[in-house]
């Protein structure tokens, strides 16, 4: 089967990929290739609201399984990122939880979980250079976690916690 087109990724984000594949492999931990197959497998209705980009990331790229950390920029604690699969947005995604329905009104969609039932958000339509939100349930609001995914994705390291 084709992967997706990779020239819709910015290099530096197919670089970060791959060095998070390279690590992935040198400590052992389970990762895998999203193929296209499982992708068509999500509800259209909840595939329309995932970025082509990123599953054309998730399907070039081994990155789905490891727990990645970044810092905390308030509460100086690590907040958790793995990429959710397809089976996971199938679900998650859903049109009568509260949560998610604000955020696809509001035009976001989750790709993780991170701590204590908050959310990572990226736009509905966006490219990886657009900001990645943090849903914190505690103050039942969005705030901005990253000016752009990609800046995102190169702040974070593989946790030790998986």
């Amino acid at each position: 089967m084709n992967m997706p087109n990779e020239n819709i990724l910015p290099k530096e984000l197919v670089e970060i990929a791959i060095s998070l594949e390279r690590q992935f492999q040198e400590l052992g931990l389970p990762n895998r290739k999203i193929p296209l197959t499982e992708w068509n497998s999500v509800p259209e209705k909840v595939k329309s609201l995932i970025p082509q980009w990123l599953i054309t990331l998730l399907s070039n790229h081994s990155l789905t399984g490891p727990i990645l950390e970044r810092r905390d920029e308030i509460y100086k604690w690590n907040r958790y990122f793995a990429f959710w699969p397809p089976n996971y947005y199938t679900e998650r995604v859903s049109f009568e939880d509260s949560i998610m329905t604000e955020n696809y009104d509001a035009g976001f969609i989750p790709i993780s979980d991170a701590n204590n039932g908050d959310l990572w958000l990226i736009k509905i339509k966006n490219d990886p250079l657009s900001p990645v939100y943090l849903f914190d349930l505690s103050d039942w609001e969005r705030k901005l976690a990253s000016d752009n995914f990609l800046h995102f994705l190169a702040s974070c390291k593989v946790s030790k916690e998986q």
